[in-house]
């Protein structure tokens, strides 16, 4: 299908490049902007406040108006140097693009195209499986390995500067031009598919599958909450992962859990020094109303040593631990962590990226098996906080 390039106006920052372009179609106009109000160095370029750095970018002036009928949607945010951002559960941290659907209606991705360049015949197919919800967002990760789910891009993200241009199945565009990036930059719009001066802003990490506006944060679990466990050394029955699972049994404790170690709120059975209990498990319930409006999840997880992680019965997150390939490698409650955890991550609060389409309306559960790296280990630990972002 014959795509026409119909662009609309756009303004990206240069982040360290002086040069703004911007695109409109059918030939691509350029304007030079001063960028030099934007400060992308590490200790100034967002950090964890809210808003980031204001760029500046996008004169209010200057550059060609927006188009009348624009995108259902628009890319809102990506990092394309990702070195110590998001991180999957593999332990991978992919460079990533976020697009936004401003519309009230789910849009399905079946007939969107995305491009790295100028160029429409280096475009990509999304996966017509995949669909942005009314008013929400979906994470793409551009690490050019489209077989590991419908989510990966056969693109990349080039921190040195480059375009992205997004298509819709009628053929209408919108082609975004940055230049170089530092890592773990953001470049991301001030609210949602915004055009024109004063649209975009830089922001450390950036906030992947987070509000830009209009959105509302719910904590469903919070760190140093109490949990439902088991440290007897004996698998729980299969169903223990499941909402219907009565857990009434089990000890109850506030976090963090653990043994062997100080900051710990609960201590759990260990057992015998050289032969420890290589699995412990942990539950905790919650209530979730108007669950069709949770876009995203955020887990933040203690753990020490490695962890498997289900919500409703589904295994989301294996951390520290092997990798099952085509069931060469078989995961279970035996299984030692990848590796020991010591020192400073011991404490360590690493953050998850996990659908909200997990959720259910009312009960859910997360359920996570602990597991050692060694039989002699000397400690254990685990808290959690889950955060819902809803419309």
């Amino acid at each position: 299908m014959g795509r026409t390039l119909a662009l609309v106006a756009v303004w990206a920052l240069g982040c360290g490049s002086k040069d703004l372009e911007v695109g409109k179609g059918p030939a691509l106009n350029t304007a030079s902007v001063d960028d030099s109000g934007s400060n992308t160095s590490g200790d100034s370029a967002g950090g964890d406040s809210a808003g980031g750095d204001s760029a500046g970018a996008g004169p209010d002036s200057a550059g060609p108006p927006p188009a009348d009928d624009p995108l259902e949607l628009c890319v809102d945010e990506w990092v394309a140097s990702n070195v110590g951002g998001l991180r999957l559960a593999d332990g991978k941290r992919p460079d990533w693009l976020e697009l936004r659907n401003n519309t009230s209606t789910e849009v399905s991705l079946a007939g969107w195209v995305l491009t790295d360049s100028d160029d429409l015949a280096d475009g990509v197919d999304l996966d017509p499986s995949l669909s942005v919800p009314a008013d929400g967002v979906l994470v793409l990760f551009a690490d050019g390995e489209p077989h590991r789910g419908a989510q990966h891009l056969e693109l990349s993200l080039d921190a040195g500067g480059e375009s992205i241009g997004l298509f819709a199945p009628d053929g209408q565009g919108e082609v975004l031009h940055y230049g170089e990036v530092q890592r773990d930059m953001a470049i991301m719009r001030t609210t949602p598919c915004c055009s024109g001066g004063g649209c975009w802003t830089l922001r450390r990490d950036g906030s992947p599958g987070a509000p830009t506006a209009g959105d509302a944060r719910e904590t469903l679990i919070a760190l140093g909450s109490s949990w439902r466990y088991i440290d007897t050394n004996e698998l729980p029955d299969p169903t223990w992962v499941t909402v219907a699972f009565n857990d009434s049994a089990w000890a109850l404790g506030d976090a963090p859990l653990g043994f062997g170690d100080t900051h710990l709120n609960t201590v759990v059975a260990s057992g015998p020094e050289g032969a420890r209990n290589l699995s412990t498990w942990f539950r905790q319930e919650f209530y979730v109303e108007d669950a069709h409006r949770v876009h995203d999840l955020e887990l933040d997880l203690m753990v020490d040593d490695g962890a498997r992680v289900w919500i409703n019965g589904d295994e989301l997150l294996r951390i520290n631990l092997p990798t099952e390939v085509e069931g060469e490698v078989e995961v279970n409650e035996t299984t030692l962590a990848s590796a020991a955890v010591s020192a400073i991550n011991e404490t360590a609060v690493v953050r998850y990226a996990i659908d909200g389409a997990t959720l259910v309306e009312g009960g859910n559960v997360v359920a996570v098996e602990v597991h050692q790296a060694t039989a002699s280990s000397s400690d254990l630990g685990l808290d959690a906080q889950l955060t819902a972002l809803r419309l």
